[in-house]
């Protein structure tokens, strides 16, 4: 019986680590202008770079999740 839980609790630490990574991963938005620009687009990278940073974080959140998903897998292998 344990062991179905700890399988359960695995596949939603994968599904919600899998789906995390899956949304944020290729949607990284792009810098605007050169390497000189004006206030406004500056004001704007910063923006970006705020949210991508954001990105970054539940990416590795999702990478958290997912190596979460496999220790309770094996876990789930050895309990009766």
């Amino acid at each position: 019986m344990l062991s179905r839980k700890l399988q359960l609790a695995s596949v939603v630490f994968g599904f919600i680590g899998t789906l995390a990574i899956f949304l944020f991963s290729y949607s990284l938005i792009p810098y605007q202008g050169g390497v000189f620009g004006s206030e406004k687009i500056n004001k704007h990278n910063n923006l970006v770079k705020k949210k991508n940073c954001l990105y970054l974080v539940i990416q590795k959140i999702g990478m958290g999740m997912l190596s979460i998903s496999f220790l309770l897998q094996g876990i789930a292998l050895f309990v009766q």
